[in-house]
């Protein structure tokens, strides 16, 4: 889990965003225009749609915020809805994939 204070609040990512960037394991919607108030700050959206069970959703959840953890610091406030695959991608082409669809 990132600190309370790299969290993105609810409210925030609720409008919309400056772009929206698809990378291999899902989506990303980048906040440029509030990254000066809230820092490199990050939210992780997973759905029902996307894992039924909790436990899933959870693991996708985890496994995505270390992946953003792995990027700190960040260049922009972001909202990350990451796909099933997450769940059992390698850690390292999680990063990558990351990486490179913020830059």
């Amino acid at each position: 889990m990132l600190p309370l204070q790299a969290r993105l609040p609810h409210h925030v990512f609720t409008g919309k965003p400056t772009r929206r960037v698809r990378f291999e394991f899902g989506t990303v919607a980048l906040y440029s225009h509030i990254s000066e108030k809230t820092g490199g700050s990050a939210a992780v959206i997973v759905s029902k749609k996307v894992a039924k069970t909790a436990p899933l959703r959870n693991r996708i959840r985890r496994r995505t915020y270390a992946a953003i953890r792995a990027l700190m610091p960040l260049p922009h406030a972001l909202a990350v809805y990451p796909t099933k695959e997450m769940s059992t991608a390698p850690f390292q082409k999680i990063v990558e994939s990351l990486r490179g669809a913020l830059h």
